[in-house]
């Protein structure tokens, strides 16, 4: 893509925003559109948690330690009405390095600034038909550093959601329109009233700055400023995750919480997972070395793709028609040992015997780890580290299969090779985790 390495090439100081704004006209005229992610709003990908752990003993106690802050519901303002735009027009007084959360599930794609959702933690989506209405809420706490997005459907009940006002290990507690129901932000638990333990379904969110998703897609619609409410929406108030020093790097927790664990800084953003059979945190940053991480949560099989382009990690299931693959990081994509499949960082199989085939995209919440532990201390916490890659780097082929050779070939037309150091294997888990 040669337009896109000009593009990515160029000094921010010399290209002013309506400069920048043609650049991306211009990237969405000769751009396809990459294949659109599954509606996760109707799958069903809420996995069972451990045994035990999400028990009525359990939620009454988190229900106990709700921290009353005064503020009233719904005072922070969910936006119930979305407007929005195009990259362009967005373009004009956003930066590319603006922290954005892309929904990549929707066709279009959907971009969320950062900036405008931690004035209202709430964006509310109902759409389509009334019979086939789909309800979509996507959901940011500035305080633990967390962004989901949820289906409003749970069982027979459609809803969307206010904030509360009160936090919970100083997360963002909501309440559902339906019921009345109150639910954690992080990881969309129940945990008083009506649907008392129940659980939301995750969509799974990217969170990236805005000239890389504009780059990577430019066809997407952005969320307006045209909220109906007056914010700053060029200020975050708790400071910038671009500069060091603020609220979102330093190790200051503002509010009560049930638990801490010095493992990792307070702030360190982690991907949390509920597994059948553990609760896992994953340390982000340590996830763009690997590439293509391959572990085991127990005997859950795991992969994080890195994503270059959008400089964020997705995890998916490895396992494809019973076997448990092992991936190595191409600069044209992802490649499976087993089947001699090139794969894309959104899990589409691009090019072999599974082309066409997805990975399961794995739902996990990304929050700061002080949070994340708060909620689940019985967290298996894992990190990966070029030394459990080197342990883990086995059974790959040297050379990639010839009929991929083609298309893997360099800009001097020699065939890549893999090696096998940098091709990680799945790392044991007792290694790899840490209790």
């Amino acid at each position: 893509m040669p337009l896109l390495r000009t593009f990515r090439r160029l000094d921010k100081r010399f290209v002013d925003r309506r400069g920048w704004a043609l650049l991306l006209a211009l990237a969405l005229l000769v751009l396809g559109r990459p294949a659109p992610l599954p509606a996760y709003e109707k799958a069903k990908l809420v996995l069972p948690p451990p045994p035990g752990v999400f028990t009525d003993v359990r939620l009454d106690s988190m229900a106990k330690a709700v921290h009353e802050t005064g503020v009233m519901r719904d005072s922070i303002p969910p936006i119930d009405k979305p407007v929005f735009i195009s990259v362009m027009d967005a373009s004009l007084s956003m930066d590319p390095g603006d922290h954005v959360f892309v929904l990549e599930s929707t066709t279009p794609p959907r971009i969320y600034p950062q900036t405008t959702l931690v004035w209202h933690s709430v964006v509310n989506e109902v759409e389509g038909p009334d019979a086939q209405k789909t309800y979509r809420s996507v959901t940011y706490c500035p305080l633990t550093g967390t962004v989901a997005a949820y289906s409003g459907t749970i069982d027979d009940v459609t809803t969307t959601f206010g904030t509360d006002g009160s936090l919970l290990n100083n997360n963002t507690l909501l309440y559902d329109r339906a019921t009345g129901s109150l639910w954690t932000q992080l990881g969309g638990l129940c945990i008083k009233g009506t649907l008392k333990g129940k659980r939301l379904q995750p969509v799974p969110l990217v969170w990236t700055t805005f000239g890389r998703a504009a780059a990577r897609y430019p066809e997407a619609l952005v969320l307006s400023r045209a909220t109906g409410h007056r914010r700053s929406y060029s200020k975050d108030p708790y400071g910038s995750y671009a500069r060091n020093g603020t609220y979102y790097d330093n190790a200051v927790i503002v509010h009560p919480v049930t638990g801490t664990d010095t493992r990792q800084h307070p702030k360190e953003k982690v991907l949390g997972l509920i597994l059948p059979e553990m609760i896992v945190a994953v340390v982000k940053k340590s996830l763009r070395h690997a590439g293509a991480a391959n572990f085991d949560a127990g005997a859950f099989p795991i992969v994080s793709f890195w994503d270059d382009g959008l400089q964020a990690p997705r995890l998916f299931d490895r396992r494809v028609e019973g076997q448990n693959l092992r991936f190595a990081k191409l600069p044209q994509g992802f490649f499976d040992s087993a089947t001699h499949t090139l794969w894309s960082p959104t899990g589409e199989g691009l090019q072999g015997p599974l082309a066409g085939r997805r990975l399961l995209q794995l739902p996990r919440y990304e929050s700061m780890w002080f949070a994340w532990y708060a909620f689940f201390p019985e967290t298996k916490l894992y990190n990966w580290t070029p030394e459990l890659e080197a342990e883990a780097a086995r059974s790959f082929p040297e050379e990639i299969p010839p009929a991929l050779q083609e298309l893997l070939r360099n800009e001097t037309g020699v065939p890549q090779s893999i090696p096998p150091a940098t091709a990680p294997a799945a790392a044991p888990a007792t290694r790899n985790a840490t209790p």
